[in-house]
């Protein structure tokens, strides 16, 4: 499937986007390589930083590290 792609909002490129760290743990290294379409830890994370009023959430693994974003 092909297709144009999302455009971001003007400000994103003019005023940066507001990030947090999502309560949501990130998936297991294993879910993480493997092709699926559970996307279900994606949404809640969006969900919940719409709810904090900011852009997007990151993921932190176990060690406190980023692991990824939603955008």
């Amino acid at each position: 499937m092909i297709s144009a792609g999302l455009g971001y909002p003007d400000t994103w490129y003019t005023q940066g986007l507001r990030m947090m760290t999502t309560t949501y743990p990130i998936k297991p290294p294993l879910y993480a390589v493997t092709k699926s379409v559970n996307y279900l830890p994606n949404v809640l994370m969006q969900m919940e930083a719409q709810e904090r009023g900011v852009d997007n959430g990151i993921f932190i693994d176990a060690a406190g590290n980023v692991g990824e974003a939603r955008t």
